[in-house]
């Protein structure tokens, strides 16, 4: 009994905190925004925007506690290493930014693996 106790308790940290990298696509829209879509959505498959500035800040307690920037690909690909964080209390806050791009900013929680973050820059007039 007692070892299924420090398993499960073992299973239970385990499950709250990841490590790694953040994978999104940035593509043109009708407004700028940051949202965490599932993996099936159509518009992964489309283009993206090539050269966007994607900067992350894991958020902790209210506080920004690491910051990753890293550029799209040339089909509008990111992946910005987030570090470990605590999946349960720790949110990620992006700031996306492409000239002739309306900016686009957002606080989400991880997506789980099978989702992405998706971002949309609506082109200035």
């Amino acid at each position: 009994m007692t070892r299924a106790l420090v398993l499960l308790a073992s299973l239970v940290v385990l499950a709250g905190c990841t490590s790694g990298g953040l994978r999104g696509k940035v593509i043109a829209g009708d407004t700028s925004f940051v949202v965490v879509a599932s993996g099936g959505d159509a518009r992964l498959g489309t283009g993206g925007l090539k050269g966007a500035r994607v900067v992350a800040h894991v958020v902790r307690d209210g506080l920004r506690r690491s910051r990753s920037e890293v550029r799209t690909d040339k089909n509008g690909w990111f992946e910005a290493n987030v570090g470990n964080m605590s999946a349960l209390a720790d949110k990620i806050e992006l700031e996306v930014t492409l000239p002739g791009h309306v900016p686009a900013r957002g606080r989400i929680d991880l997506p789980a693996p099978d989702r992405s973050v998706l971002v949309l820059l609506k082109p200035e007039p």
